[in-house]
């Protein structure tokens, strides 16, 4: 219920009156709210008048809450809301996104400790509150919800720039990016890969948010699934990011797989086109990808890594949607490597590497491991010695489990 509120696009509206709606729902779902007067309901939500005066002038005028009139026991008029029928509508209609249980008990628990002793003067951006369960601003508490909806089972949000988040928070792009800073600085957000514009990989492409949906502010409705360290000198080839090897090394023979006969010397030359001159954020976001991709072949696969794994269609034009340009998929662009042959070579090989660390990763497990693999989604967490700069050595490798639904 709360989740489909949250994401409603509430065109114009301030962020205030998005909490002030957040609030009202959750407060007058079950139990309709009877009270309409400014003084009371500022009470009753811990603002300010104002903000109760300014976000019921838009909720009526959306439709998100009707103003209903009556008179009270003295035979005075006086005005109640009750909720429009466009926040009914959506409260009641099937959720188009699956969430997992465990995201919105999180949601719930971030959004349920909203206006606990807050004050909001009339002052521009005077928001404060105590440092309770969530040492956040309830302004933070409305991005991280949103987040942790869009971030799906796993916490990985991906594919919403900054103008998509400001739709969902109704705030600007300038109020938003000191909230994201918070959530970093306080954890909630555990690492950020930046947003590029690749002119040989990736095209246009909005940051990534890593969220730690384990953090310990969530007590008993963080995510299921252990956290698991894995030594990162237990094999070598792990130690350096594989974007940074595959931009760097200009020769193939020093190239990952290398040794391993997956792709003869010919079939790396036309590979070497699509490494040309990168930026470091097109190998961040590159390393970032490979990790994901890895972690989704451990996640489905873990069974059967010990044998030879041969993706289906559906795997290689994925990768080549999610990594190349739409020019370069355009089978008339006048690029050097458009060909069919050359952008499947292409997904081939960054499968190939993916596979590689998901093998290495799970060899780099304790033999005696009691978990049961099968039934979890997985994070890969490699963090580098010069915080997620591949091309430095590895400083730490995690698994970060999820139990089934």
């Amino acid at each position: 219920m709360i989740a489909d509120v949250l994401l409603v696009q509430m065109k114009g509206a301030k962020y205030q009156a998005k909490l002030f709606l957040l609030h009202w729902v959750m407060k007058s779902y079950e139990t309709p709210l009877k009270e309409g007067r400014v003084k009371n309901l500022a009470s009753i939500f811990s603002v300010s008048e104002r903000v109760v005066r300014d976000s019921l002038e838009y909720l009526v005028d959306h439709e998100y809450l009707i103003k209903v009139a009556y008179k009270d026991c003295n035979g005075r008029r006086q005005n109640t809301f009750e909720l429009g029928d466009l926040t009914s509508e959506v409260i009641s209609k099937e959720s188009s996104i699956q969430f997992t249980p465990y995201q919105i008990d999180i949601v719930e628990k971030v959004l349920s400790s909203i206006g606990d002793n807050l004050v909001v003067t009339d002052k521009v951006e005077a928001v404060t509150t105590n440092n309770g369960l969530f040492d956040l601003k309830d302004d933070c508490k409305l991005v991280l919800a949103v987040l942790l909806l869009l971030g799906g089972s796993i916490g990985v949000v991906k594919g919403h720039g900054l103008a998509d988040l400001s739709k969902f928070v109704c705030m600007s792009v300038e109020q938003i990016r000191p909230r994201l800073n918070e959530l970093v600085k306080k954890g909630y957000i555990k690492s950020v890969v930046t947003g590029i514009t690749g002119k040989i990989l990736f095209g246009a492409k909005p940051s990534i948010y890593f969220l730690d949906l384990k953090h310990e502010s969530f007590g008993t409705s963080k995510a299921p699934g252990p956290v698991i360290d894995i030594d990162p000198f237990i094999n070598d080839s792990l130690s350096r990011g594989e974007a940074a090897k595959l931009f760097q090394h200009k020769e193939v023979e020093n190239w990952p797989l290398a040794g391993k006969n997956i792709f003869n010397v010919e079939e790396k030359k036309k590979l070497l086109a699509f490494f040309k001159t990168p930026t470091m954020r097109e190998v961040r976001y590159l390393q970032a990808y490979i990790d994901e991709l890895a972690a989704y072949i451990l996640s489905s696969y873990w069974s059967g890594l010990e044998e030879p794994l041969l993706p289906d269609e559906e795997i290689y034009l994925k990768i080549e949607n999610d990594v190349l340009p739409a020019k370069f998929l355009d089978e008339k662009s006048q690029m050097d490597f458009h060909t069919i042959e050359q952008k499947r070579l292409f997904s081939r090989l960054i499968f190939e590497v993916s596979l590689g660390i998901a093998k290495e990763v799970k060899s780099g497990l304790a033999p005696n491991s009691k978990h049961d693999f099968v039934n979890m989604d997985i994070v890969i967490e490699r963090v580098f010695e010069k915080a997620q700069d591949p091309r430095f050595h590895l400083d730490r490798c995690s698994l970060i489990c999820f139990l089934k639904e």
